[in-house]
């Protein structure tokens, strides 16, 4: 298991040095949103809140553009449909009036969404628990359930159990598996470093 870990850290840190992220800066649109981030992810996650971790995802998805549409419907910068924003209005009062394009209302609902997806994952440490419930957040739980039904070895995510393809489009798999390494292995250490946060897999 420690070699396994060590592989992964090694594949992330070749794919930071290859993509240039490894010395890259994160985007300027990130800090105005970094107070937000801190205060809604300490409010939801408490003292140990993954605040780098977090904060890539909201890179990955949005690019931090609060109006931006994906071509499948997603909108604003943590990318909920319609029916997920209204489900998140539904489970949580703090959630109410649902605005999927007010930053506030995304970012605290994405720390919700995330704090729900990783109550229903199991994963070898913090790393592989964090990467099934991002993987469930950009695909859907459904298919992270499909997988560790399937896998070998159930409690690993990164280039393990996540890889596996459950049965969906082939250019969907490749989304989903990318997902997570993209956010835990490369975007992850980049707010570590400029942020001082903390994150779940560095």
């Amino acid at each position: 298991l420690v070699r396994r870990r060590a592989i992964v850290a090694l594949v992330a840190l070749a794919l930071a040095l290859l993509c240039g992220e490894a010395f890259g800066q994160v985007p300027a649109a990130a800090e105005r949103y970094r107070y937000l981030i801190t205060v809604s992810a300490l409010e939801v996650f408490g003292r140990q809140a993954p605040i780098a971790t977090v904060a890539g995802q909201l890179q990955q998805e949005s690019g931090f553009r609060v109006r931006v549409v994906s071509g499948k419907g997603a909108g604003g910068i943590a990318q909920f449909t319609a029916a997920t924003a209204a489900s998140m209005g539904r489970l949580y009062p703090q959630l109410r009036p649902v605005d999927r394009f007010n930053p506030i209302w995304s970012i605290r609902a994405q720390h919700y969404l995330l704090r729900d997806l990783l109550a229903a994952v199991r994963g070898f440490d913090a790393c592989e628990a964090w990467a099934f419930a991002l993987a469930g957040y950009n695909g859907g739980p459904r298919w992270v359930r499909a997988r560790v039904a399937m896998s070998s070895s159930p409690l690993f995510c990164l280039y393990a159990t996540c890889d596996i393809n459950p049965g969906i489009l082939a250019s969907n798999q490749v989304e989903n598996q990318e997902y997570p390494r993209r956010i835990l292995l490369r975007l992850e250490p980049l707010y570590m470093r400029a942020w001082g946060a903390r994150g779940v897999c560095h």
